[in-house]
């Protein structure tokens, strides 16, 4: 990490304090800005908080982009330029609804996955490598609900069904 990086790391952590099942606090923050000046909340630590969550996406997308085939030793394709393109757009689009992902990982079947966790009921968007992307949300019930982006669902709706299963 870059000394001026590790320097605003250190100065501002970037605490998971945005998860989507905060909707509450976000409204407090909404309301406070609304009362208050507007330059104010842009330096203010939520927006920041997404802002680094976002820069640490970047970093991570980054890192994901350098595997190559057979990275888990069991043969899974290596992430394509396209599904890590795929998972930058769907990160930039969660970002400006102030939604950060619990993990970014590789996906055994090839691609990126974006995961989302809030207690009994998880969410994740896969990102494949043949630019197809999905979305499937579940919980302990053994609830299940998938949709495809692009097909059953646009990328601007993620947001909405995200914030809808997972609060």
């Amino acid at each position: 990490m870059p000394a001026h990086v590790a320097a605003i790391h250190a100065t501002h952590p970037a605490p998971n304090l945005l998860n989507i099942g905060d909707s509450e606090y976000l409204r407090s923050i909404a309301t406070e800005t609304l009362q208050g000046n507007i330059a104010d909340w842009f330096t203010s630590t939520p927006f920041l908080t997404i802002k680094y969550g976002l820069i640490d996406a970047d970093e991570q997308l980054r890192r994901l982009s350098s595997l190559v085939d057979n990275w888990d030793s069991y043969g899974a394709p290596a992430p394509s330029p396209l599904s890590i393109s795929k998972a930058k757009s769907v990160l930039q689009t969660l970002c400006t609804n102030l939604i950060r992902p619990s993990t970014i990982v590789a996906s055994a079947s090839g691609g990126i996955s974006i995961y989302f966790l809030n207690g009994e009921k998880s969410a994740y968007i896969e990102n494949c490598n043949d630019g197809e992307q999905v979305l499937v949300m579940y919980d302990q019930r053994s609830t299940t609900d998938v949709l495809e982006i692009g097909t059953d669902i646009q990328i601007d709706d993620i947001a909405r069904h995200l914030t809808r299963h997972l609060d």
